[in-house]
């Protein structure tokens, strides 16, 4: 192990008793949800892994070290009073030299998580290609993690602020496995999706079945998509994002921030809860589903 791979106690148990673990980011507490929303859906979360039998593993960089694990009181002055920058898979090895904190996100939680021989990753929704990527390329590092990481993600399809039909050609391209759980639509976050693209699982045995087959066949992970528990008309959802749209600074990492925060005033909060539900049920997901792979 590296020596700036920090466990915690209980992870570090875990992966040596072969427990199963989940992986989970930490920029969704720090730089996405606001107090007290972050720390009450963070318990949420937590308290959904443990329940089906795994242990939660939040990462943060600090001290020129990868924490995996934050203690309560730790992760409650996080969410309190968020600090650290925001940190995408290229800002890791920065960070660590120059032993700054920071929030990891999709990329980077990927990235650590495997370095530590991790195989289950949770967060709410993945990054992919944004709109006018023919007039300004951008493509989120976390397709690119994905394609690269043998760790199975847990998530509920993608931002519906990004171009859904380019990530989804793009997700073929890169021959990323994705496995939609109970649902024959393709997921926007915020919504069901009216795509149909991945295969269908309806077991969480299937998905460990698929995960074990596609590092075997393609040295690769894949991507499992489920419904948010609630979710919002994607015709009202579009509405709301065209009219945001007219107002979004072109290009840059503050496309998609804003895109969301537009969303949430517009739907009135609505759209923030139903981050939070999702958060939990993907976190909830990712559990069972590492411990059918330990039985498996």
């Amino acid at each position: 192990m590296a020596d700036f791979l920090s466990p915690s106690m209980e992870v570090a148990t875990a992966l040596a008793n072969g427990q199963p673990i989940v992986a989970l980011e930490s920029s969704v507490w720090v730089q996405g949800l606001a107090w007290p929303a972050n720390w009450e859906t963070a318990q949420q979360v937590e308290k959904a892994v443990r329940e089906e039998g795994a242990i939660p593993a939040v990462i943060w960089v600090e001290d020129g070290l990868v924490h995996f694990g934050l203690s309560d009181p730790a992760l409650e002055n996080l969410c309190r009073e968020p600090r650290g920058s925001k940190l995408n898979v290229a800002d890791i090895p920065g960070a660590l030299a120059t032993r700054s904190a920071g929030a990891t996100t999709v990329s980077a939680s990927l990235r650590a998580a495997e370095m530590l021989g991790l195989k289950v990753f949770a967060t709410g929704g993945v990054g992919g290609v944004h709109r006018g990527w023919n007039e300004h390329p951008d493509l989120s590092a976390d397709l690119l993690e994905m394609a690269r990481t043998p760790l199975l993600t847990v998530c509920a399809g993608v931002k519906c602020v990004l171009d859904v039909e380019a990530t989804l050609e793009a997700l073929e391209t890169m021959a990323i496995p994705v496995y939609r759980y109970q649902t024959d639509t393709f997921p926007e976050f915020f919504s069901a999706g009216t795509r149909t693209y991945g295969w269908r699982l309806d077991s969480v045995e299937e998905i460990a079945r698929a995960y074990t087959l596609g590092k075997q066949t393609l040295g690769r992970g894949c991507l499992v998509v489920q419904e948010p528990p609630t979710s919002i008309s994607p015709k009202i959802l579009h509405k709301w994002l065209h009219k945001g749209l007219a107002t979004v600074p072109k290009g840059g990492k503050g496309v998609t921030p804003y895109l969301l925060q537009y969303l949430a005033k517009s739907s009135n909060g609505q759209t923030v809860e139903v981050n939070k539900g999702l958060l939990v049920s993907n976190a909830r997901l990712a559990a069972k589903i590492a411990v059918a792979m330990k039985n498996g």
